[in-house]
């Protein structure tokens, strides 16, 4: 995130990624809380404009006790970029296949007309010798 260890240390999970005083209603640390099962979440951070994926996981004591959850965070910003420049890659050549068949529709009774027309044009035509 770009930010020294003295930044980050006491500050809570959406402070740092949401730059809020609350948390959001998605929030993966909420939803391992309420359920005591592994979480996820792709959030943006608005200072970086970087992707996160936030997953949470529950933690407990040697006792078994539940204390908390562990949060990870990993930088998905270049996943993302290369998702999106592959969709539109395949976009693009759909695009290029549906022209290709456009054209190959409208070229078909072109060429019939065309000959026709040749055929037409050579019939009032004598040869000469």
């Amino acid at each position: 995130m770009g930010l020294d260890q003295e930044e980050i240390i006491g500050k809570k999970c959406y402070e740092l990624f949401h730059d809020i005083c609350a948390p959001l209603s998605v929030c993966p640390h909420k939803m391992t809380m309420h359920s005591l099962r592994p979480a996820s979440e792709d959030v943006l951070d608005p200072r970086t404009s970087k992707a996160f994926r936030i997953s949470t996981f529950p933690y407990y004591s040697p006792d078994k006790e539940f204390v908390g959850s562990v949060h990870i965070a990993k930088d998905v910003t270049e996943e993302r970029e290369r998702e999106t420049r592959l969709i539109i890659n395949e976009r693009l050549a759909s695009l290029g296949r549906m022209a290709s068949g456009l054209a190959h529709e409208i070229n078909n009774p072109l060429a019939a007309i065309a000959g026709c027309a040749e055929g037409l044009c050579g019939q009032g035509q004598t040869e000469k010798v």
